[in-house]
């Protein structure tokens, strides 16, 4: 191998095992329908899918999991799990990133998320 192919070698390792994330740190949902505008999104830099799991930072409830998200792919609006009443919440976004191959976990990313239900 020459030196240039050994260094892209190397940078692809690299970028395999690099995560990025994309998600707005607040959100508003309606107390009706329990619906809104959860923006994340897995770029598509990324080279594995994650699913993301949405949890009460005071009683570590699951609010809303995602589901496999593919690099490149977003979610713009979402319904959630559990029925809040009207206020402001603080949450944690937990990205979990699985290797393509084999399907399983093997890492995770953290974000804070304020949610507001109206």
């Amino acid at each position: 191998m020459t030196e240039e192919e050994i260094a892209n070698y190397a940078q692809t390792a690299v970028d395999k095992s690099q995560f990025n994330m994309r998600v707005v740190a607040s959100a508003n949902f309606d107390q009706a329908t329990m619906t809104g505008n959860l923006a994340i999104q897995n770029p598509p830099s990324n080279s594995q899918p994650a699913n993301v799991v949405i949890t009460l930072d005071n009683t570590g409830e699951v609010l809303y999991t995602s589901g496999g998200i593919e690099p490149g792919e977003e979610i713009k609006e979402a319904t959630l799990d559990k029925k809040l009443e009207p206020g402001i919440y603080q949450a944690t976004a937990t990205f979990q990133i699985f290797n393509s191959d084999t399907k399983k976990q093997q890492g995770q990313v953290k974000s804070a998320l304020s949610i507001t239900v109206e």
